[in-house]
């Protein structure tokens, strides 16, 4: 009873910041929440009739009104005790939903968002109200929009497809952003923000443009491994091309020690390379005053990144060293006797991911029953030995591999594939392998509006392999007349 909200806020910051959680504090402090705590909007609770009948209907309410700050202090240091209370975040998640703008901060969102996102726990009603909050701020800071920005990324994974909310919130976070001088967002904060948006596949053309200047006008010092890693990362995920930009993290990336890095900033510095290469050899080239040769720099610092860091990454990092070290040898650049030795157990790290999410969609299955219907030899799902990649369908007799391409292949609200699809149709053609591409936008919707009939998707499918075939033949013409 001596208990109130700010007290309540106040005693479970200072225990997550102290790493305990004994019982015997914390189970009182939940209870309260759960038996005590409403929101600024929310009627005042009658308390209980006592064993003398005192107080019978008084209003218990004003100390244990929670503003938009103790709900986001209190889930914060849930989060950090790794509180499994259900009710307790239940009471606080509905508290925080009925905010007004007026009684939250920008600050208080990004807390509230994080707390969620730390937790594990996906709450659509709560990013929803939350975004809401946020598109009806105005001036906001660069380390509040990053902060918002990433919780909610965090926050909504998940959460399946983007909540109507997304785009608008992430877009009203980028105009926030334009207002402000590129010199004064800092290599971390526009990390942070290009992280963000890369979670979401969202991809702002202004506001990529606007972080690349804040990033390229940094001296190369100031650009920390991490946030190379972290920009690298973000850029290759949506598949931005900004030469400038790879110019300076190149600049910056060579000029740092091997041991300065962490095993998984290696692990995605490789695989944003792995990506990117064909614009690092774009850039080596204007390097090199433009002689027609790649300077391999980048792609050496690397290959000795990965061979010094190699024993200590995960098997999600070294999944993704797999693919830079395919990209290399499909692009005919030799590798160390270090790195030959660790293809295979790579190789391995991808293949067991790519059987994990090789997930069999709906209209993949209509695709590979028009094939069938065609007269064509069908392999579902099949991993490629030497690429390690799944394929949607593959069909032997013709080497030819028909990928369906659906809504996540792209950035939100656009045809723009993603770094990870461009990769991946570059290195199986690198193969010596067809490749017909069906995108989900050519299979459901005809012109009319209306689904396309069977007979429309097996024409669609076969003019796609008639155009591969020929392109495969009049290469094979072209090569005869050479030799």
């Amino acid at each position: 009873e001596d208990l109130n909200a700010r007290c309540t806020a106040q005693l479970l910051a200072a225990m997550s910041r102290a790493g305990r959680s004994e019982p015997a504090v914390l189970s009182p402090l939940l209870h309260a929440i759960k038996t005590e705590a409403i929101g600024p909007n929310d009627p005042p609770v009658l308390a209980p009739q006592t064993v003398i009948g005192a107080r019978i209907g008084a209003a218990r309410g004003g100390d244990w009104v929670m503003e938009g700050r103790d709900v986001g202090v209190c889930l914060g240091a849930m989060a950090t005790l790794e509180v499994k209370d259900d009710a307790a975040w239940s009471k606080l998640s509905g508290i925080a939903q009925r905010l007004k703008p007026d009684q939250v901060e920008c600050s208080d969102i990004a807390c509230i968002l994080n707390a969620f996102a730390r937790a594990g726990t996906t709450d659509a009603p709560l990013l929803r109200s939350m975004s809401e909050l946020a598109l009806s701020k105005r001036g906001w800071g660069v380390p509040a929009a990053a902060a918002v920005a990433n919780a909610y990324a965090r926050a909504s994974e998940g959460a399946g497809p983007g909540l109507d909310v997304e785009e608008a919130l992430f877009g009203h976070l980028a105009a926030e952003m334009l207002q402000v001088p590129a010199n004064q967002i800092t290599p971390v904060l526009a990390a942070r923000l290009l992280n963000a948006f890369a979670r979401l596949s969202i991809r702002n053309d202004a506001l990529l443009a606007h972080l690349s200047a804040a990033l390229r006008m940094r001296p190369p010092t100031d650009l920390d491994p991490q946030t190379v890693a972290n920009v690298l990362h973000a850029t290759a995920s949506l598949h931005v091309t900004d030469i400038p930009l790879i110019s300076a993290l190149a600049a910056a990336l060579l000029a740092t020690p091997l041991e300065a890095c962490t095993p998984q900033a290696v692990a995605n510095i490789a695989w944003a390379c792995a990506v990117q290469q064909p614009m690092l050899q774009v850039w080596a080239n204007k390097e090199s005053s433009g002689e027609n040769e790649s300077d391999r720099s980048v792609t050496d610092w690397v290959a000795r990144a990965v061979a010094f860091h190699f024993s200590s990454m995960e098997p999600s990092g070294l999944s993704q060293v797999h693919q830079f070290l395919l990209g290399a040898v499909l692009d005919g650049v030799p590798l160390s006797p270090a790195l030959v030795a660790l293809q295979s157990e790579c190789r391995a790290a991808f293949s067991e991911s790519s059987r994990a999410y090789a997930l069999s969609s709906k209209p993949q299955a209509q695709v590979s029953a028009a094939l069938r219907r065609l007269g064509y030899t069908v392999q579902d799902e099949a991993v490629d030995e030497q690429s390690g990649y799944s394929f949607d369908c593959f069909l032997p007799d013709i080497s030819l591999v028909v990928e369906f391409d659906g809504p996540h292949h792209f950035a939100q609200g656009s045809k723009l594939p993603m770094g990870a699809t461009v990769m991946k149709h570059r290195h199986v053609r690198s193969q010596g392998l067809g490749l017909v591409v069906v995108n989900y936008w050519e299979w459901s919707i005809t012109g009319s509006g209306q689904d396309a009939s069977p007979a429309e998707q097996e024409a669609l499918l076969q003019s796609k392999i008639d155009a591969v075939l020929q392109r495969r033949r009049e290469a094979a013409d072209s090569k005869l007349e050479r030799s």
